[in-house]
């Protein structure tokens, strides 16, 4: 009987990266053939290539710079008067890769990441993705704000887009509608969930934000 073996997602890592380093420092496959061959369709395809480099490093590069940041500190204006503090607080936009109608939300979330380091925050694309789908999410969807697939778990499709906010601290979550945010409302919001888990009295969210269940 044939046993069939299967290569962990760490091991195709490995592998990956061993290509990588095999390849570093020399010039993309896409340059050596716009070079021998000058068509305007290599050229486009070292164009793209070199775009989503590009964009990638960006992502990168702005993920490190949040990570320096002292996972306690707030920024001006995010001070005692808004409460406890936003460390060990997560937010996370939940969509589908296509969804557009979350442009003013996704916006105003990362200019409070941006502002508030301490925030832990990204997009979880919903439904099967290819890395050449990532990757093109990842070049569309702001750098301040990190992008991964979404988990592997029960949800209610029908009710997406939404905006989950999580208090790793106390483990609590709440998921509000994900639409037309703004700065303070995603503020007011964090506060009420850090509140909610931590007071003896439950704090009900904004009542100038969207619904939100448990």
């Amino acid at each position: 009987m044939a046993v069939a073996s299967g290569i962990s997602s760490a091991q195709q890592m490995e592998s990956r990266i061993d290509t990588y380093l095999a390849n570093y420092g020399k010039p993309p496959r896409e340059a050596v053939r716009a070079l021998l061959d000058p068509s305007d369709d290599n050229i486009r395809a070292l164009l793209a290539q070199q775009e989503k480099t590009l964009s990638l490093a960006g992502y990168v590069a702005a993920r490190m710079t949040a990570f320096k940041q002292d996972s306690t500190a707030l920024s001006e204006g995010i001070g005692p008067r808004d409460g406890p503090s936003f460390g060990r607080m997560r937010i996370s936009l939940h969509q589908s890769a296509r969804d557009t109608s979350t442009r003013t939300t996704l916006r105003a979330l990362a200019e409070l990441v941006r502002s508030v380091p301490a925030l832990q925050a990204g997009v979880a694309l919903a439904g099967p993705l290819d890395s050449a789908q990532l990757s093109d999410a990842v070049g569309r969807i702001d750098p301040a704000l990190s992008v991964t697939p979404a988990p592997k778990e029960p949800v209610d499709t029908l009710r997406m887009p939404f905006l989950r906010i999580e208090d790793l601290q106390n483990g609590t979550a709440y998921d509000f509608d994900a639409h037309d945010w703004n700065v303070d409302q995603i503020r007011e919001a964090v506060i009420a969930v850090r509140r909610n888990g931590t007071a003896a009295n439950a704090v009900p969210a904004p009542a100038n934000l969207p619904g939100a269940s448990q």
